[in-house]
Formats: C-alpha cells, structure tokens, sequence
C-alpha cells in the first residue's frame, strides 16, 4: 500500500505541475558554489582569458557572408533601429530566482533562492561596493555579499519597503513572500523583515498561520485612502487530490505606534474574494472615482480576472472593503502566470497603463533538445506552448457589466503578441512547471525612458525555457501624426529582438542603468560585443544568443578584463511594472527619470552623456549557480546595421526575426 500511495503522489504531481521527485539527479546535476575561484574577479570575469570580438553579425555555421551586412548612410542612423545585446559579464551565486534591484546611490541587488530539498534564503550583493577594480585578496576582503540570516520555505519575490510606510519603523526593511505548493514548503506567510543581515534583524510574520496557503507576491496599498498603507497580497493552495483554492487578501496596519510590536502582530486579515491565486497586478482605470482594480493572473482557474475596489467608511465602526465590481476578463487564456501593466503607445513615466501584458504559462515540451529548434511567432498564439498575451485597458464605461454600452469601448481587446514558448528537454527534472514566466516593460536606453516617445520593449522569463526572450516595437514612429504616438492598432505589434539560452531555469529578470566600468575601457575595444563563456562543456548544454548569436570562446574562459559595477542615478529608473505600481499604490515623489537642464555647458554635456547610457539587463540561471549581466546596446558604434537572423536546422533565413 505504501508503494502504491508513494507511485499515486508522484504520478498526480509530475501530470498536475510538470514535478518529479528525482531528487538524486536534481542534486548530481548542482555543484553549489560557495566563494568565487581565485582567478575570478567579483563578477566572475576571468583575468587570463583570450578575448574574441564580434564585429559583425554571424550566420549559424559561421560563414562570413557579406549579404547579411547592410551599411546604413550616418545620417539615416537610428540607434533604435539597430540595438543588440552585449554580454558583460556573470555572478557566481547558489540557486538564484527572482531578482530584485533596489534603488538609490547605492543599490543592492536582492536574489531569493530556494531548493526542494533545502531550506530558502535571501541573499543581497552590495552592487556598490563594485565601483571600483577589485580583485585577489581586496576583493575577497570587500563587503560584497549580505542578506538575511532567518530562514524561509521557499522565498519568492522580495521588495524594499519605502520608507514611511510602517508607522514607527526607521531601518531598512523587506517584504518577503514565502512558500511553494509543494508538501513541506506550502505553510506559506507574508514577512517583513526589519535590519535584513545586521546585528538588530527581525523577522516578523504578518499573516496569520493558514495552513497549506503559500504566498508569492505581496505589495503595499493605502486602500482606505486614509495615508495608512496595508498590504495587498494573493494565496493558494493546492492539495494533492483536490482543487485548488486562491484568496485576494488585505492585511491592515494597525493604527498604533509601533505595528510591528508583538501584541500587533499578525495583523488584521480581511478575505476580499475568491480566485487569485499567485500573480496580481494594481491599476486604476478611473483615476476620477474611489476605487482601485486588482487584475489577478488565475493560474489554476486558467483566466484573467478584474475586482475593483473601494472603501466603505463607517463612522461607527472599522473600515470596511467593498467589492464595487467583479469581472472575467478571459477565461480562455490558459494557465495564466505571469501580469504586468504597461503603456505600449508612449511609455512615458506617470502614464495611465494602456495594456496588460499576460503570460500563459503552459507545460508543453520542445521536441527537441537543440536550442536552435525552438521557434517563436510573433503576432500569433497558433504556435503551440505557453503565449504572450496584451489586453488593451478599455477607456470608456468599462464597468458596465463587461459589455459594450458605449461607443469606444473595446472591452478588453486580446491580442497575441507571441507564442511557441515550450519547455526544455533537457531542464532537470526537478521542477518543470511551464514556459514562459513573468514579462517585463522597460526602455533601452536613458533617453528613451526620459522622453517616452516610443513604446517600450517588452522582456519575458521563459522559466523552464531555459530562455529569455526581447521583443522590440515593430512599428515606427508615425512622424505625420499629430498627436505624436502610435496609433491604437499599431500599439500592440512586437517583434522578437533575440533569445538569449543558458542552459537553465531563469525565474525573473532585473533592469537597471547599471554603469559597468572595464579597467581598459580607453582602449579601442570599448563597445563591441565580447564572447559569452562557453558552457559547451556543461552538463546543461551550451550557452548562446539566437537571433544576434555570439561566438564561443575556443578557451572556455570568460573575457578579460576586471570589472567592477556601480549605479550611476538608479533611482531615476525602473521597469514600467515598477512604474504603474508606484503610481496606483500612491507612492510620492517618483519623477520617472526626470533631470533639470541647466543653462551650464558641463551640465548639459554631462546630461547627454547619462541620456545616452544603455540598460543592463540581468538574468539569472538557478540550474548553474548564475546571474548573467547583459547590455542593451548598438554594436556597431552608430554605422552598420545588419538582419536580424533566424534560422532552422541550420538554414539561414534572411528575413528579420
């Protein structure tokens, strides 16, 4: 019976979830490093390495066929027409999943981990601290690397708490969002956790015990719009036999002194509904009113839910939640995961989000284990595997019963933006739930997040894809139009940039104006696109960019050079998810990238240095104990533009991507 029991468990979750439970190939597969090898610097460039450059674009089998190059006349340049990605460097860490950059002269870059046989934790690389070359012993002596001593079940996404928001609380502070379906790690809670990885840390629980809940995310909101925030979160939980269940809940700060005090703690919980479950998002579609919407990513319901919100006041009693208006937005998009708010027509920072950007999160195989077999279709969800979804937020009488009473409204309009996103083959077995993850907005460049006259690129996680994938703005700027933006039916039109396969899960991105100094950046190297390592010799497979593919270096090492990473004026950028949550959650005093021009030429000048300045764009890979540092830039120093190419079973196809 026992046998038996064990084989019905093991069967109901590897066809439920896409989990195995063959933990001894899950573990051979990890070589957990602890510290960075000697010949390594903090970011893991090796010091003794060949660099390869890679001046041009390259066909699969690398033949140097001049068709492919296209010289572009300087004065027709448009950097925006002709970004690529630049590989600069990794880090060296165990397990990564969700990443959090946090803002400010000196950021921290916050990384959860967690195992299905070790307990989780959270981890923060003191990114300013690399501001200048360190290597050998001053590098091992710098204070790099922190984080959180209390242990968690599974941490999912970690995020700073602003200051102000807790009545009482002056340190640094996170929010953590714990547990994970599986038995063991599903007891989940909600955490902040006061003076992370010094001597005075606290970890206290928010949340009451509820058992086999699990949270993963979790944000703050004044709902009351009494100045007094609380925090917005979503719980499931899934028995081995059984439905699942999900909850939005609100757990109220108490109006005291200190919040935080044991007798406050956990506080207050109210269950609004029923039905979100993992991922959420917070809008508000009618700034004009009291209430606030919650779009929820169902992901066991499979569809796409609105609940929107407004506080009912009662002089005589405690406040109070009203559900003013519960709706399905699509209740055909499959196993939604992923959801985030953006504006596709101008992007610009404090802009009400035109689109919901959704991922379907499917467990469908690649077929194959070749990275180069796997094919996403823009435009399409007729490809198979998980999709990229956008929704255009109706402007007009949205909440009249989801039908369209009014002339102009578009009643949630879907469109596909791409599909064909399917599992490795080759993914450890320990966990495969599906691909893709979450999805990103965000802008390439300072200059482009400053002015917002374009829509912004779009970032996905392709999770067990062991991918992620860049969409660029297929339509241009329409010069002619008076209003200055994109159209409404061009809003919505991407293509794919690149892909970029390592090998391994990749649970999230993070973006920042990373400012990555190299110790010969005066040398005529400066800009070019480097050689990423050659994973060739690993386990997992190898490690390449499709669609603007790099060479493997023939050492097997990294490129040269020390690099060092500093934050130059972080606090003046975030992704537009970031952006949409600040404005609808009331945080104060975000200027979206904003700078005074002053009538000074080195002001000036330096303004222009700072607008030119790329995105970094930073990709963990758990299965190898990695964080990839890419930047968004133009290789070809301002002169060459060259085909993006696709190809198929080693068939070049001429036609952009």
């Amino acid at each position: 019976n026992i046998v038996l029991q064990a084989a019905l468990v093991r069967q109901i979750l590897s066809f439920r979830f896409g989990i195995s439970l063959n933990l001894h190939r899950l573990e051979a597969a990890k070589k957990l490093k602890s510290t960075t090898s000697s010949d390594e610097d903090l970011l893991g460039r090796s010091k003794a390495a060949d660099v390869k450059i890679v001046e041009k674009e390259v066909t699969p089998n690398n033949a140097e066929d001049e068709e492919y190059k296209q010289w572009v006349p300087e004065k027709d340049y448009d950097p925006d027409e002709s970004l690529k990605l630049r590989y600069i460097g990794k880090i060296d860490v165990q397990r990564p999943a969700y990443l959090q950059l946090t803002e400010g002269e000196s950021p921290d870059l916050w990384i959860s981990q967690f195992s299905l046989t070790r307990g989780g934790s959270v981890t923060k690389l003191r990114m300013g601290e690399l501001a200048k070359p360190r290597t050998g012993a001053a590098a091992a002596a710098a204070p790099t690397w922190g984080g959180v001593r209390a242990p968690f079940l599974w941490p999912n996404e970690v995020a700073p708490v602003p200051p102000g928001t807790v009545r009482g609380l002056r340190e640094e502070a996170l929010l953590v969002a714990d547990g994970f379906l599986m038995p063991g790690k599903n007891d989940g809670a909600v955490y902040l956790v006061a003076s992370p990885g010094g001597p005075g840390e606290r970890r206290l629980r928010l949340t009451a015990p509820a058992p086999g809940f699990f949270y993963h995310k979790a944000v703050w909101v004044d709902l009351f719009q009494t100045g007094q925030k609380g925090i917005l979160t979503a719980r499931a939980k899934k028995p081995l036999l059984g439905q699942a269940e999900g909850e939005l809940v609100f757990f109220e700060q108490p109006l005291v002194r200190d919040p935080l005090a044991s007798f406050c703690t956990p506080w207050k919980e109210t269950v609004i509904t029923t039905g979100p479950d993992v991922m959420f998002e917070v809008i508000d579609i009618d700034p004009d009113d009291d209430s606030i919407e919650i779009v929820a990513a169902e992901f066991f319901n499979e569809r796409l839910t609105l609940t929107s919100l407004a506080p009912r006041r009662d002089w005589l009693g405690p406040n109070k939640i009203q559900v003013k208006q519960k709706m399905v937005i699509d209740a055909g998009c499959g196993p939604a995961y992923g959801v985030t708010a953006a504006n596709l027509r101008t992007g610009r920072p404090g802009d009400p989000p035109t689109h919901l950007l959704v991922t379907s999160h499917a467990c469908q195989y690649d077929p194959a284990s070749d990275f180069s077999v796997e094919e996403i279709t823009c435009g399409s969800d007729r490809a198979g595997g998980g999709v990229l979804y956008a929704y255009e937020i109706p402007t007009a009488n949205w909440q009249v019963g989801g039908a369209p009473a009014a002339e102009g409204w578009r009643g949630w309009e879907r469109r596909a933006l791409a599909s064909g996103f399917r599992v490795h083959q080759d993914q450890p077995r320990g966990f495969n739930p599906g691909a893709p993850g979450f999805v990103y907005a965000f802008h390439p460049t300072r200059r482009a997040a400053r002015e917002g006259k374009d829509p912004p690129y779009i970032a996905v996680a392709g999770d067990c894809a062991q991918a992620a994938y860049i969409l660029a703005p297929a339509a241009r700027h329409d010069k002619s139009d008076s209003g200055g933006g994109y159209s409404i039916q061009k809003a919505a039109d991407y293509e794919m940039l690149c892909m970029i396969s390592c090998g391994g899960t990749v649970g999230s991105l993070a973006f920042g104006f990373l400012d990555i100094h190299d110790d010969d950046d005066d040398d005529d190297e400066k800009g070019k696109s480097y050689s990423p390592p050659d994973f060739l010799g690993e386990a997992t497979g190898g490690s390449r960019i499709i669609g603007h593919e790099f060479s493997a270096n023939d050492e097997g090492n990294n490129p040269t050079n020390t690099v060092s990473s500093t934050v130059k004026g972080l606090q003046q950028f975030t992704t537009l998810q970031t952006v949409q949550k600040r404005t609808h959650t009331q945080q104060e005093n975000f200027q979206g990238g904003s700078h005074p021009v002053k009538d000074n030429k080195t002001d000036n000048k330096k303004m222009e240095e700072e607008e030119e300045e790329f995105i970094k764009i930073l990709m963990p890979n758990y299965d190898q104990d990695k964080i990839y540092i890419f930047e968004m830039t133009d290789k070809q120093q301002g002169r060459y533009h060259y085909k993006a190419l696709r190809w198929r079973e080693g068939v070049n196809v001429d036609t952009p991507w």
